[in-house]
């Protein structure tokens, strides 16, 4: 399901027998009314509660991961960074933060959404209940929750890529290297210099913002067609707008804290 989910972000499709091409989230776009088609089936992504909420999830879910590994999170739970008990002695605050992380966020999504439509159109034709905007909006979302992962995975995928070069160069036997990586060794001292570590730390801030910026497209375009006029549309966007700028900045954050345990 959640493969299913990022996978809708994809470029590249397949659709009746011809190759199709687009911005990342371009088959969101396409298929808002109802829902992405996957191997003929519907996909997670039709404007149910209950998938909208699990997209906001992954979000949420993502996001805490990125936050608990930070000095201001391990002081809320009196924990010294510099000497981590392991994580089974903070099991209960964890997961306790992992609820609390998700309720926030669906309930100020969902308030943000709703304030959007409500300073949009005072006409009972363009409101909708709560629910069904968290259902229509939440994709938007996805392309946040999917540059996040990236972003803050990138140091890990840097060193474990170097072991799976080895494992697929001796696949044949010791003494057979397909990519001629006899003499190469797994390394992180690259992370130990600064024009490298400058290097990860802007790709992945380009990484967070990118994503950023694609949900603020998909978003805009949920929002298209729902009002009167482009005016209404623009303003129904505004709160939604000012949570992923702030949101981009959590992100950005997150990357840059320091971490402990």
């Amino acid at each position: 399901m959640i493969m299913l989910s990022f996978g809708a972000l994809r470029m590249i499709s397949l659709r009746a027998g011809q190759l199709r091409l687009g911005m990342p989230g371009w088959q969101v776009m396409t298929n808002r009314q109802t829902g992405l088609q996957t191997g003929g089936q519907t996909g997670v992504l039709k404007p149910h509660l209950s998938a909208a909420v699990f997209l906001l999830m992954l979000l949420g879910v993502g996001s805490f991961d990125g936050f608990n590994e930070t000095f201001v999170w391990l002081s809320w739970i009196n924990v010294n960074p510099l000497d981590f008990p392991g994580r089974s002695a903070i099991i209960v605050p964890t997961l306790s933060g992992i609820l609390f992380a998700n309720l926030i966020l669906v309930v100020i999504f969902g308030v943000l959404i709703w304030l959007g439509m409500m300073a949009a159109s005072d006409n009972p034709q363009y409101r909708f209940p709560l629910t069904r905007l968290i259902s229509i909006y939440a994709v938007s979302l996805l392309p946040i929750a999917l540059a996040y992962h990236v972003a803050h995975y990138l140091p890990s995928l840097l060193v474990e890529i170097q072991y799976v070069a080895l494992a697929v160069d001796g696949m044949f036997g010791k003494d057979v290297h397909i990519l001629g990586l006899q003499d190469f060794h797994v390394t992180n001292g690259f992370f130990k210099h600064l024009d490298w570590v400058r290097m990860i730390w802007l790709t992945q801030a380009g990484i967070v913002v990118a994503g950023h910026v694609v949900s603020v497209l998909i978003a805009h375009h949920l929002a298209t067609g729902r009002y009167r006029n482009r005016f209404e549309t623009l303003v129904s966007q505004l709160p939604i707008a000012l949570f992923m700028i702030g949101y981009t900045w959590l992100g950005l954050w997150l990357l840059a804290a320091p971490k402990g345990g």
